[in-house]
């Protein structure tokens, strides 16, 4: 039976050389230090076990984000987020979390990009869900008025009407995600994917979970992981987009 723990990235309650892998779905943007985090991951790591993680890259490749953004600021002045403090996009760049992971000696870093889709099964689910479970959404609808968010809804219904067919609406995204190299066919990302083992370390542009579809990411079914995350076979406003990856592994 699995247990779950809630505890801080940067201090886990855990021996060293606990667990077998360690999964980061969209994680790494929100440490305040991605440094120390990384190397409590590492820490707890057995030799030769293997951290995945993954991060979205830029806004404008995530079109799922920016058709509700670009709505919302046709009423409200946002100010631009600060580059080095937690934030949805904040390791959006090429080699981001790679560079996080070799600076902790993770070794068989891989990085690469996956193919995300947002899937919803109408215009008003999109709006529903974005606007309110999507964090920069979240506090920026906060700052206006009734009249202001219905504008704003209504604008986002009409934009994200035009990628509906079939009686679903599918936009694009593209996430990052990473785990060790030749071991995990990363099916969910939304534009790098970063793996690597306690010897090897995960890098990417966005980190994703052990698990695929149920399956662990080359790692024998039953073993320990610090974290997991599975992906639902559809469910409303599933994710089915773009990544990239990155992988290593410990010693």
């Amino acid at each position: 039976m699995s247990r779950r723990r809630c505890a801080a990235a940067d201090d886990l309650p855990f021996g060293d050389a606990t667990f077998d892998s360690v999964s980061v779905p969209f994680g790494y943007m929100f440490f305040p230090d991605a440094a120390t985090a990384t190397a409590e991951f590492a820490r707890v790591l057995k030799p030769g076990g293997r951290i995945c993680s993954s991060v979205w890259v830029k806004p404008e490749d995530n079109h799922w984000t920016t058709i509700l953004m670009q709505a919302i600021v046709t009423e409200v002045v946002l100010a631009p987020p600060d580059p080095d403090g937690p934030n949805m996009f904040r390791c959006a760049a090429p080699g981001h979390v790679s560079a996080v992971y070799e600076a902790a000696g993770l070794r068989d870093v891989a990085e690469w990009d996956v193919d995300v889709e947002l899937v919803t099964s109408s215009p008003a689910e999109y709006w529903e869900m974005m606007s309110e479970h999507v964090s920069l959404a979240v506090a920026a609808l906060q700052q206006v008025d009734e009249p202001a968010r219905e504008r704003i809804r209504a604008t986002v219904i009409s934009n994200v009407s035009a990628f509906e067919k079939d009686g679903k609406v599918r936009v694009r995204a593209w996430r990052a995600a990473s785990w060790e190299r030749n071991r995990i066919e990363r099916r969910r990302a939304n534009r790098a994917v970063t793996t690597a083992r306690k010897d090897s370390f995960c890098r990417g542009r966005a980190v994703a979970g052990c698990t695929v579809r149920g399956a662990p990411c080359g790692n024998a079914a039953g073993q320990r992981a610090l974290t997991r995350s599975s992906v639902p076979q559809d469910p409303p406003g599933a994710m089915h987009g773009e990544g990239r990856a990155t992988g290593t592994h410990l010693p």
